[in-house]
């Protein structure tokens, strides 16, 4: 299924969101989608309703570990 991420505007990559003051939370299950139109790489992102205001330590700790980084 191709899936273009331009049909959900207001989705964004966890590093998106990140910069933004916000990470998923826990349980959420992004939506694997494609960054752009040559269908070259696909990121899981996460819908307003899936995120919550975190504090800059806690996303400078999250990120110590590579598995929490854009896939």
């Amino acid at each position: 299924m191709k899936t273009k991420n331009k049909d959900y505007p207001n989705h964004k990559t966890i590093s998106q969101w990140a910069s933004k003051g916000y990470l998923p939370r826990k349980g959420t299950r992004g939506k694997v989608l494609w960054t752009n139109w040559h269908h070259d790489t696909m990121y899981l992102y996460y819908a307003p309703d899936q995120v919550e205001k975190v504090t800059r330590e806690y996303i400078d700790e999250y990120f110590k570990n590579p598995k929490n980084r854009d896939k």
